[in-house]
């Protein structure tokens, strides 16, 4: 008995079209599908997604749809080509705006290969202009952004009103008193003309920003709202409102709150209330005197207060500056490198130039590191995991670094078994549209010689997990440095693991993840995750679980009449239970695979919801006295089927989250609204339940540019063998911003004595041995988990003598 087709799973039989379809008039008139979407409609006739007007991004997740809608109808002009100005422009266009002028006067030169990797070889022997150089690859990183360049000079003769019609300007490599011009036109116009102004000299860099006298930011953290449940509000002034569970509220004194559902002091629905911190747990909302006492139930959400902000002008700025101060145990470091900045500028306008420099195109890293680094970057073996958008950022940077040349016996390999999807485009600048579907490293591994053709890459398919544990077990055990770095939405961390002078990764743990209970997903879904998840759950049970146990059973028993006598004999067979009802159930026309759809949905949406009502009746008490459904449990309500309900628009074949044309995103997205609806949860958006179900991590270019760069800088000091002292970790937050340097911890993993012994070596001759080499006593010797010697536990003393 060959695999008998089933409903739409793509592993037993695709999906019957449209012409195939019987006609309306052949069905009964409850199920006619003239009125309900079917299931299986071509990509052509199926409503646009609502995110049709933006390009598929994981950076969506973190701006929001406002500001990229916001950025799409904005204009940037960007002048100075150099290193830092290729990387600002990557970075706008992968972020998305409508148009970005690139405006350089200067050729290309041999050292700009040093840190433009977008400039050829052939650029520079053309002596091509930087911007015209560098446009045709900044432009193809998205098609949805405009870029055109400009070369006219830019001086301080120059008239400024072309600069009306651009929203931002960013100047780079520009002299100061240019730089103060520009400024001032921008800061005075009406309405203000965002202007940045940035310089990289070496390792050292300054930013200015000015937005202008009144610039409103909407979302001052950047952070996600979460609903918190609440245990307890109490009747007085204050009123003090306590958390379910002991959970961490994570407010501040002054923040604003809006409670929802909370029976009892119900008047306090919908309304958002000043908070007053009592205690990591507990806060106090002002005056609940006269209201009703709370009952139970309810959660509450930090309410996003806009805030306004002023900025001054450079001229400002320069003579009273407000800096950052990474480092606590450096605070004179910025005012240090401010003051170095400014003798720059000086010698800049005095000389009409800056410190010559001249040869390949290292010297602007030999200036900074010296000829000796150098050479040992370029004889460098290094090992990466991970080709995705920390990986190309890493790979660009060992570009430019020259590290792993092939003349020098150096090598990069790296490993990474995914292949390049489409969302990957907007972050991973390596990668472009014609590359989906291929390798991720050997497609990097490509593009980074394209940057610098003398570097020796290897690229491999190989999977690493878990890969943090075990790279670092591996690094541990062979006395290796690991570089480990890491992004979420516009947060980033770094922590650098080096032999003999910092602590493993293996030697601290990360808090374990919060796992969804079962019974929570199946009967008592609290939040929107709990449904997404069921959602996703359910789409994998019925279109990949299930498929692929009926496959594998046809597989393994190939003939049916032998598993019928074997069946006969009460033999037990794996999976034959699942394959008898998909085959009893299994519909043999297009209306029963909608009277099998309509079934489904009464299963889950009206019968659990009735059986889960006459279980447990709303006034159901628990033995001491408190009510059943009480927060955070939710009583679910039947839901009646609806033809005209658009949730009801569902298309599954097997799980892909970014192709938003095949109804994948629609069936989960649907499922999950409707068992919220089903518990009175707050629907999520299709974008929110895309995020959770596919476990899209939110990513940013600047956030992974930022973090590739902080542990390139590491990575020199490895080469170089610097002291305990010179390694930081680092964790910022683009967001805020703040950016926090740490130093590393003291080692103990990587110590290690040698003992060399003989065949009659014994336990208590070890002892002697480590206290005569090494000038230690130990006061007990362990094996893993392993007690071999503990002189207060019984016996132990016998077994000094034994070898």
């Amino acid at each position: 008995l060959p695999p008998l087709p089933l409903p739409c799973p793509p592993s037993l039989s695709p999906c019957l079209p449209p012409s195939s379809l019987p006609p309306p008039s052949s069905l009964p008139p409850a199920l006619c599908p003239a009125s309900l979407p079917l299931p299986c409609l071509p990509p052509s006739s199926r409503p646009p997604s609502p995110s049709s007007g933006l390009p598929p991004s994981s950076t969506r997740y973190v701006l929001g749809d406002s500001a990229m809608q916001q950025m799409a109808q904005s204009s940037v002009f960007l002048s100075g080509m150099g290193g830092l100005g290729v990387e600002i422009a990557k970075n706008i266009v992968l972020a998305g705006v409508k148009v970005l002028t690139l405006h350089d006067t200067k050729q290309c030169e041999t050292w700009d290969l040093g840190s433009n990797f977008f400039l050829r070889q052939d650029d520079v022997l053309t002596q091509r202009n930087r911007a015209v150089a560098v446009h045709p690859r900044v432009a193809e990183l998205n098609p949805y952004v405009h870029v055109d360049t400009s070369s006219s000079s830019l001086d301080l003769s120059t008239d400024l009103c072309f600069l009306k019609r651009y929203q931002c300007v960013i100047l780079t490599e520009a002299r100061l008193s240019l730089q103060k011009k520009i400024n001032d036109f921008c800061h005075f116009h009406q309405p203000p003309i965002r202007f940045i102004g940035c310089d990289a000299y070496g390792i050292c860099v300054r930013v200015f920003c000015d937005f202008g006298d009144q610039f409103e930011v909407s979302d001052p953290t950047g952070e996600e709202a979460k609903e918190m449940f609440i245990q307890n509000i109490t009747q007085g002034n204050p009123g003090v409102v306590t958390c379910m569970d002991s959970r961490t509220h994570g407010l501040q004194t002054g923040q604003s709150v809006l409670f929802r559902e909370v029976n009892g002091m119900d008047t306090l629905n919908g309304t958002a209330r000043q908070v007053t911190v009592l205690s990591p747990y507990s806060f106090a909302v002002g005056d609940t005197s006269c209201l009703r006492p709370y009952a139970h139930g309810g959660f509450f959400l930090l309410v996003k207060t806009p805030r306004t902000y002023s900025f001054e002008t450079m001229e400002q700025q320069l003579s009273e500056p407000q800096v950052l101060t990474p480092d606590f145990s450096k605070p004179e470091a910025p005012l240090q490198i401010h003051a170095a900045m400014l003798a720059l500028d000086a010698f800049q306008e005095q000389h009409n130039r800056l410190p010559n420099i001249g040869g390949d195109r290292y010297d602007g890293l030999r200036a900074c590191i010296g000829e000796t680094m150098c050479l040992e970057l370029h004889k460098l073996r290094v090992f990466m995991v991970g080709c995705g958008a920390i990986g190309c950022e890493m790979l660009k940077n060992f570009a430019l670094l020259g590290v792993g040349l092939a003349k020098s016996s150096g090598e990069v390999c790296v490993t990474d078994p995914d292949l390049i999807e489409k969302s990957n485009l907007n972050r991973q600048f390596l990668f472009r549209s014609q590359h989906i579907q291929k390798p991720k490293s050997t497609t990097a591994a490509v593009a980074t010689l394209e940057i610098n053709p003398e570097m020796q890459v290897d690229a491999h398919l190989n999977k690493v997990c878990p890969a943090r544990r075990y790279v670092d077990s591996r690094s541990v055990s062979n006395q290796k440095a690991l570089l480990d770095s890491g992004t979420m939405g516009t947060k980033g961390h770094t922590e650098i693991i080096v032999p003999n002078l910092t602590e493993s990764y293996n030697s601290h743990r990360d808090p374990p993840e919060e796992e969804i209970p079962f019974c929570t997903l199946k009967s008592f879904p609290a939040v929107i995750e709990h449904t997404i998840q069921w959602a996703r759950d359910k789409f994998e049970s019925a279109f990949a679980h299930k498929p692929t146990i009926y496959n594998m059973f046809w597989q393994t028993h190939s003939s049916a009449e032998a598993v019928l006598q074997r069946m006969q004999q009460r033999e037990t067979l794996e999976g034959a239970f699942q394959v008898v009802k998909l085959l009893s159930r299994r519909p043999s026309q297009w209306e029963h695979c909608i009277i099998l759809a309509r079934l489904k949905f009464d299963k889950y949406f009206k019968r659990k919801a009735l059986q889960l009502l006459h279980s447990f009746p709303l006034d159901t008490r628990l033995k001491d006295g408190s009510l059943f459904w009480q927060s955070p449990k939710r009583p679910p309500s039947p839901i009646e089927f609806d033809l005209k309900d658009t949730l009801l628009r569902m298309s599954p074949r097997l799980f892909e989250k970014d192709d938003d044309l095949n109804g994948h995103m629609d069936f989960v997205a649907s499922a999950s609204s409707l068992r919220a609806r089903m518990y009175s949860i707050e629907v999520a958006d299709r974008l929110k339940t895309k995020r959770i179900a596919g476990k899209i991590i939110p990513a940013i270019a600047t956030a992974t540019a930022a973090v590739a760069g902080l542990v390139s800088l590491e990575l020199v000091k490895v080469v170089g063998g610097y002291g305990f002292e010179s390694f930081n970790n680092c964790f910022f937050n683009l967001a805020i911003p703040v950016m926090v340097l740490t130093e590393t911890s003291s080692f103990s993993i990587w110590d290690r004595w040698t003992v060399w012994g003989h065949q009659h070596f014994s336990l208590s001759d070890f002892i002697s041995a480590v206290l005569v080499h090494y000038g230690i006593e130990p006061t007990m010797v362990v094996h893993g988990v392993k007690m071999l010697y503990v002189p207060v536990m019984p016996g132990h003393n016998k077994r000094l003598k034994l070898t």
